[in-house]
């Protein structure tokens, strides 16, 4: 909501949905449906505000909903965009700085301290927030220094800012920064398994990462080719990534098709299924997304079972090579597959 105003999109749309030229249009006026919603409104339309992915989705979906709940896309059903505090009622104060009225150092912020109602604006919030400690730090002199052994600016930014909230609650920041050094991640997140030797001699490095949303996976990618350097030995950047729910891969497919620049080589198995109809599952495979990294120069296949990937793999990789296996879905089992006990070298613990 934005100065009183209420984003809603109503429209007037007659089957056969929605192909029909008049979903197209946003509303001028409500029809038999009023609104729930007392305070001021603002009619508009949603595709100049949402990705046209998120568009499409929606145009989508409702009529799926029409036909499990009747009334539920009718012609002139009202969609109100609206994020309320009702899951946080209780608000800490702040002061103009954004910090606490009565605990100096805490920037209470978001969803749950009460100045937002939803993802959207508890990101909005997150972002003045974060702003604010930036400028309560600046101009000072460096309290703490540390290597990060997290590959990735992301996590350099995580750490320094975890650094700089603990010294500002009153921890001690040289023992934060001890802490923040010897930080080795947790599981499946940029997480090294260990080496794979090869019969000719060197070895593959091996990494395990939960990362399925583009963003994640062209930074997490571009993190570890940075950190690992395998290029530097001889080596290329191998990524096996198994798409998790067919919807998330069909709306996203062009930024997905984006996010693997930095890998040499990418085998995708089939598309993890979940959450989605089987109507949804016959709109999109892994055979897409590979077409898609072809036609931007990525040398992608198309493999599965995981047996099959972990054979190819004994073809694919070599010495000096990095192997990053990705994705939400039980893929883990082709980094461990591959990685055998008898033929590799132990992570260091």
């Amino acid at each position: 909501m934005t100065n009183g105003f209420l984003p809603v999109s109503i429209d007037g749309v007659k089957k056969p949905w929605p192909s029909h030229q008049s979903y197209q249009r946003a509303s001028t006026a409500f029809g038999s449906v009023l609104l729930s919603y007392l305070p001021r409104v603002l009619l508009t339309d949603l595709a100049t505000c949402l990705p046209a992915y998120v568009v499409a989705a929606i145009r989508e979906a409702l009529p799926v909903f029409g036909r499990q709940i009747a009334g539920f896309d009718m012609a002139d059903a009202v969609m109100t965009g609206v994020e309320t505090r009702t899951s946080s009622p209780v608000r800490l104060p702040r002061g103009a700085d954004l910090q606490s009225s009565n605990t100096p150092g805490l920037f209470p912020a978001g969803e749950g301290c009460g100045y937002a109602g939803g993802i959207l604006s508890a990101g909005v919030d997150g972002i003045r927030v974060a702003e604010a400690v930036a400028r309560s730090v600046i101009g000072r002199e460096p309290v703490a220094s540390w290597v990060m052994m997290l590959p990735g600016g992301h996590n350099a930014m995580n750490a320094a800012t975890a650094c700089a909230l603990a010294t500002m609650l009153g921890a001690d920041p040289q023992l934060v920064a001890a802490s923040l050094g010897a930080f080795r991640g947790v599981d499946r997140r940029t997480q090294f398994l260990g080496e794979r030797a090869c019969p000719m001699g060197g070895s593959v490095r091996v990494y395990d990462d939960y990362g399925h949303h583009p963003t994640e996976i062209e930074a997490t990618l571009k993190a570890l080719r940075d950190f690992e350097r395998p290029y530097e030995r001889g080596g290329k950047l191998v990524c096996v990534f198994q798409p998790h729910q067919h919807s998330r891969t069909r709306h996203l497919m062009e930024e997905f098709a984006n996010a693997f620049s930095s890998a040499d080589v990418v085998i995708v198995p089939h598309i993890y299924f979940v959450r989605d109809s089987q109507e949804e599952r016959q709109k999109v495979t892994a055979a897409d997304l590979v077409d898609r990294l072809r036609q931007r120069g990525v040398r992608a296949m198309h493999l599965y079972p995981f047996e099959a990937i972990v054979e190819q793999l004994e073809n694919v990789c070599g010495p000096g090579d990095l192997l990053v296996v990705m994705g939400a879905g039980p893929v883990w089992q082709v980094a461990h597959g591959y990685l055998k006990p008898s033929d590799s070298v132990a992570a260091v613990a």
